[in-house]
């Protein structure tokens, strides 16, 4: 799950994929599998999306407008330990 604000997507992790970490950066774009009610609405009235464009909504590119400073690091260095971790196991 990742929120914006009240908002949030959420998508069901495989059962290869046990793990996700998001380290305060937005990575669900259009791929997900549940949303808050009125996510399409606020994003419009915010002008951050227009549901007459035909473009599929993608969470990330919608509400990442300020990147958090470190995110991108944290998140890298999560996935390369993740990486290490599942060499492992294996």
């Amino acid at each position: 799950m990742e929120t914006a604000d009240r908002h949030w997507v959420a998508k069901h992790l495989s059962k290869k994929e046990n793990f996700k970490a998001l380290s305060n950066e937005l990575t669900l774009g259009g791929d997900f599998d549940m949303h808050s009610e009125g996510i399409y609405n606020y994003a419009e009235k915010q002008n951050l999306f227009k549901k007459s464009l035909n473009e599929k909504f993608n969470f990330k590119n919608v509400f990442s407008k300020s990147p958090i400073v470190g995110a991108k690091t944290r998140l890298n260095r999560s996935k390369k330990y993740y990486n290490k971790l599942k060499k492992c196991q294996n």
